[in-house]
């Protein structure tokens, strides 16, 4: 399968992005609603939200960054255009565009820190809940802008689904590549679907204990496929996964003594 990227790598990736972003906090906010919290809380929920999302997710792209910079690896969850591809045809702002991104899992801790904070703040833990179911959803709509604008490329692969893309008539890899973004489109959505179905049916720390550990799990084993795991034992993917995990399995132990279980049911 070739995809040519020349027209539309960064708008599909940007389209994606937002709306994974938009899809993911209409979904939590429907799921506050439904447990009655109040407009207020769910209106500081997405607002704080929003804005560490984009801090956190702009605060890990740096230190990727930095690590790529000083050990030689590629940039993690980044449109990254290939340096022998001549990038002279495009205007500078689509060129600015294209060596931007955010960090998917700095985007995930900065809505984790908000929501724990607010969940505090409001004396709901609905509010981490919802957030946190949804950010299997985000993640695999966001992969799809992946898979189309040609970033977070695959190791060689010629079965089937293959990929490479063209960009001003060059091939982006030299080969055929497995396609990450898509498999992980399908098994976060996989996560996702369950997840919702199992929100009102699990006492809150279960529920957010399980997701955490499915994402954490399938983020770490699929990274291995990654071009930019290539000569390496364990990426700088695979260590924030591992620290997320560790704060899932600290949150699971402490969960009872940091939200009363009434706590779960009261909202200011």
């Amino acid at each position: 399968m070739i995809i040519d990227t020349t027209q539309y790598h960064t708008s599909i990736y940007a389209i994606c992005v937002m709306t994974s972003i938009l899809a993911g906090f209409i979904v939590a906010s429907i799921l506050l609603v439904k447990q009655k919290s109040s407009k207020i809380t769910i209106l500081c929920s997405a607002l704080l939200n929003i804005v560490l999302l984009g801090y956190c997710g702009l605060v890990f792209e740096f230190i990727v960054n930095i690590k790529s910079a000083y050990f030689g690896s590629e940039p993690a969850d980044l449109i990254t255009p290939n340096p022998q591809v001549d990038l002279s045809n495009e205007n500078p702002l689509t060129g600015l565009l294209s060596m931007m991104g955010l960090t998917s899992i700095g985007c995930a801790i900065g809505i984790i820190i908000g929501s724990y904070i607010l969940s505090r703040i409001f004396k709901n833990t609905m509010i981490i809940k919802a957030y946190t179911t949804v950010l299997p959803l985000i993640y695999s709509i966001a992969k799809i802008g992946c898979f189309f604008g040609g970033c977070c490329g695959g190791q060689e692969y010629h079965g089937p689904m293959a990929v490479n893309y063209l960009r001003y008539g060059e091939y982006i890899n030299p080969t055929l590549t497995f396609p990450v973004p898509l498999l992980e489109s399908v098994v976060f959505m996989a996560i996702f679907v369950p997840m919702i179905i199992l929100f009102n049916k699990l006492e809150f720390r279960t529920h957010i204990a399980i997701n955490g550990i499915l994402c954490c799990v399938a983020k770490f084993c699929i990274d291995f496929l990654r071009s930019s795991h290539v000569g390496q034992i364990i990426s700088i993917n695979q260590i924030l996964c591992l620290v997320l995990l560790a704060m899932v399995i600290l949150f699971f132990i402490l969960s009872d003594k940091v939200f009363p279980r009434k706590a779960e049911i009261c909202d200011l």
